[in-house]
């Protein structure tokens, strides 16, 4: 699309985990266009602590339309998911880089 120099902008991302991928593309757009940006949406987050950080120490203020436990909620009130799948499922949040291992996938 079309923008301005020293327009305001609101990134649009599809998934949020760490924040790292939406950071450089707010960088890029301050770079590129001297873009106003401060907000971030997302259509889902991971609700990572490190986004959290991330996007705080960016000045970024961060929404999403959803998140990841309330899919893993709503997939165990339909019978997708075990009480057990949820909570293996919800412990990848709080631990992602050994999350496979504790659980025999890697």
């Amino acid at each position: 699309g079309f923008m301005k120099t020293g327009q305001s902008v609101i990134l649009i991302e599809d998934l949020i985990s760490t924040g790292g991928s939406s950071i450089s593309s707010v960088e890029a757009l301050k770079e590129e266009y001297d873009a106003k940006v401060d907000t971030i949406l997302a259509i889902n987050s991971y609700q990572m602590s490190k986004a959290v950080d991330n996007f705080a120490a960016a000045g970024l203020k961060a929404f999403s339309i959803t998140n990841f436990a309330t899919i893993a909620e709503v997939a165990k009130a339909r019978g997708v998911l075990t009480e057990e799948q949820e909570s293996i499922l919800l412990e990848f949040v709080q631990d992602p880089a050994n999350w496979a291992t504790k659980h025999g996938l890697a």
